[in-house]
């Protein structure tokens, strides 16, 4: 067996690995997927297994950009792992991922993504759950109508692959959040960027203020009784209000509305009158929605730490598949990180428990609780705020908890 680039010539082979992958005929042979796989771009992502001149295993690896406590961070975001079944468990994945790592490590890539398709494969790589988002179903009696908050604004919506104009402005408030935003965006390569422009079905709605600025967007389509609302970003709290109104005043045949992709500290409280009625409750739930696997520990902590700890702090770090991340940090008074040779460590833990208190999915305190951070030898840790140690304090204090929304819209196949 042999890994290789793949290109275009391998669209058909490619497509059918999918099709056995995934148990789904029926997407992987709708035009929109067709239009995705012939994007020449795409093709300088793609890599596979050959067995006897026989496509068997697939994988694209992406250069992605993502803001983690705003900051910028370069990743690499793999996608479309698929292996047909017959070839499954011989380690095909796991060496990929590991040429990858190298590949990123040696490119000062500190970070590499995946979506929590397989977590408990991924996981055995020193992936961990990262960032996460929340959907929401809501019956249209739910929502109420705002008589208090008055302003101007303008409305244009259409669907997204047929209007350039409302493209432009998409780009525009895209290119707003990449810079303002207070949660995890992600910029794309280019074949992922633009594949939103050739689903047929997506429609946006977007809000504009006295002077035809763009403030505010949602992507959606319909279905019988229910809009279907993919994104719902907004610039000000004008921009909120008024897609909040266009959604009110959609069609009167709509019964519901599902928000599939919203932030833990969305509005709900000016969008919606109750979330119990007439036996019917408001449906919310949370979801890990990425999983980030450290490539360069040091770099990125020094990089993500929020404020520079009151007292150096020393952190036992033990990473099975890159062995340049095992080792004894220091976190110094002004926020440096040093690996240390020999000393002895406050706190010990592994590279992939480290991972949601990097992104701020969880407090050092959870971690500690759940015996992710551990401190001395001792396995039973009592479950009070009371006895956290100092050390893992000051972890919660230079890396604090936070909103970990992953807003960037995947629309691929």
């Amino acid at each position: 067996m042999e890994l290789i680039r793949l290109n275009e010539n391998f669209n058909k082979e490619f497509l059918k690995v999918w099709r056995n992958s995934f148990l789904d005929t029926q997407t992987f042979e709708e035009e929109f997927s067709m239009r995705f796989f012939s994007q020449d771009d795409l093709w300088n992502q793609a890599y596979g297994w050959i067995d006897d001149g026989k496509l068997i295993s697939t994988y694209l690896s992406l250069d992605v950009k993502v803001l983690i406590r705003n900051k910028e961070v370069r990743a690499h975001y793999i996608d479309g792992i698929a292996t047909l079944p017959e070839y499954r468990n011989k380690g095909l994945v796991f060496t990929q991922m590991l040429n990858d790592a190298k590949k990123c490590l040696s490119n000062n890539i500190p970070l590499m993504l995946v979506d929590p398709a397989r977590d408990s494969l991924y996981r055995k790589f020193g992936f961990e759950f990262a960032l996460n988002k929340y959907a929401t179903l809501i019956p249209r009696d739910f929502l109420y109508e705002t008589k208090d908050y008055k302003f101007n604004y303008k409305i244009s919506s259409g669907f997204l692959s047929k209007n350039k104009k409302l493209q432009c402005d998409y780009k525009e408030l895209s290119n707003w959040f990449w810079q303002n935003s207070r949660y995890n965006e992600m910029k794309w390569p280019k074949c992922y960027e633009d594949i939103k422009f050739l689903d047929y079905e997506v429609k946006i709605v977007v809000a504009y203020d006295d002077n035809d600025k763009p403030i505010a967007y949602a992507l959606y389509n319909i279905g019988k009784t229910r809009m279907y609302i993919k994104s719902f970003r907004y610039m000000n709290l004008n921009g909120f209000y008024a897609i909040k109104n266009f959604i009110l005043n959609i069609d009167n045949e709509i019964t519901s509305f599902y928000f599939s992709s919203i932030p833990e500290d969305f509005p709900l409280d000016i969008l919606i009158s109750n979330i119990w009625a007439n036996d019917r409750f408001l449906s919310h739930n949370r979801m890990i929605s990425r999983m980030a696997r450290i490539i360069d520990f040091r770099g990125l902590l020094e990089k993500l730490i929020v404020f520079p700890p009151k007292r150096e702090i020393s952190i036992y770090v033990k990473d099975d598949k890159l062995e340049s991340n095992t080792g004894a940090y220091i976190i110094s008074m002004d926020g440096k990180v040093m690996k240390e040779e020999k000393i002895d460590c406050e706190v010990i833990t592994t590279i992939h428990d480290f991972v949601p208190l990097l992104t701020g999915l969880k407090s050092a305190e959870e971690l500690y609780y759940n015996g992710k951070l551990k401190v001395g030898l001792n396995e039973n840790i009592q479950q009070s705020n009371l006895l956290i140690p100092d050390c893992i304090k000051e972890l919660t204090y230079i890396l604090p908890k936070s909103v970990t929304y992953n807003s960037d819209e995947y629309l691929a196949p």
